[in-house]
């Protein structure tokens, strides 16, 4: 005689016990998942400052390596060394010529480009305009570089291997229209960074 299969469902209190367990194991998985994404938003961040920074540098020195010894004029047609700087410290901006400037329209135009480098208190300004020499009106054009720069700093190699904080040297007894550094430092501070200094080796003896 076949006796008949008794079927246990389950009691409150492992219904309770079952809802418990599940309860931390979900909510160490989702502290586990949020950590996950922070980790990864983080590492996104890190990722995205270093690539803005080798950007900037990259401009840098693309810039300062390819200087040319032509002196220019400014919008109001005065004559301009081919390098020099105005202002004092951290105030202080720079403006040159230089070359290798792109063209991938092949529109016809100089590879020669005048540009200028200021620091505004939030970042360094890399200024440029259409025209090798500018002329009244013309507005020039305006790339941020090193976002957050606290600082920003310049110093000018001349032939005898002395630095200077200003270009053309002072009391230099040449002629400065087309006098170039042999090579220019340049030291910044930036959030999470720190102190940055990097020299660029300009190849010029003139």
């Amino acid at each position: 005689m076949n006796r008949p299969v008794l079927e246990h469902g389950l009691t409150l209190l492992e219904l309770l016990i079952a809802i418990a367990v599940f309860t931390v194991v979900a909510s160490i998985g989702y502290r586990g998942l949020q950590q996950t994404i922070a980790a990864k938003q983080q590492l996104t961040q890190s990722s995205d400052r270093f690539a803005a920074l080798q950007h900037s540098m990259l401009w840098l020195q693309r810039d300062l390596t390819s200087l040319i010894a032509r002196a220019t004029r400014d919008h109001l047609g005065d004559s301009q060394p081919a390098f020099y700087s105005h202002g004092k410290g951290t105030s202080l901006e720079v403006e040159f010529t230089h070359g290798g400037r792109s063209n991938p329209a092949q529109m016809p135009q100089s590879t020669l480009q005048h540009v200028s480098y200021y620091w505004t208190r939030d970042n360094v300004i890399r200024r440029y305009g259409s025209r090798l020499d500018p002329i009244a009106g013309m507005q020039p054009k305006e790339i941020p570089l090193f976002a957050g720069a606290s600082t920003f700093k310049w110093l000018f190699l001349d032939r005898q291997n002395r630095w200077h904080n200003q270009w053309p040297p002072l009391n230099y007894p040449g002629n400065t229209s087309e006098l170039l550094p042999r090579a220019v430092k340049v030291h910044m501070e930036l959030p999470v960074y720190g102190n940055i200094e990097r020299t660029f080796v300009t190849g010029s003896d003139i």
